[in-house]
């Protein structure tokens, strides 16, 4: 098994008949290469949520990524936030 995420190739071809998009396994399957490519510096907000909250959070907070899909932010913040007792 790759750790290589798999290439989205879902829509390079034209469809018969639109349809309504769906996160369905298909989409999931490919979803870290499709957001990378879909969102301009997708990226660089990731890391940039890790800087801004080790500047915010004080001892004994709790931080909460909401919707966190790939986990990327939660992990941004771990590598970025020092305090020993903030909770993610």
């Amino acid at each position: 098994m790759s750790d290589k995420p798999a290439q989205d190739n879902l829509f390079a071809k034209p469809l018969p008949h639109l349809v309504d998009f769906a996160f369905d396994e298909q989409v999931a399957s490919v979803f870290p290469d499709m957001i990378r490519r879909s969102v301009p510096g997708y990226e660089t907000v990731i890391a940039m949520l890790g800087v801004f909250a080790s500047s915010l959070v004080t001892p004994g907070s709790r931080v909460y990524d909401l919707g966190c899909s790939q986990g990327a932010v939660t992990r941004a913040l771990r590598r970025h936030i020092r305090e020993a007792d903030v909770t993610l």
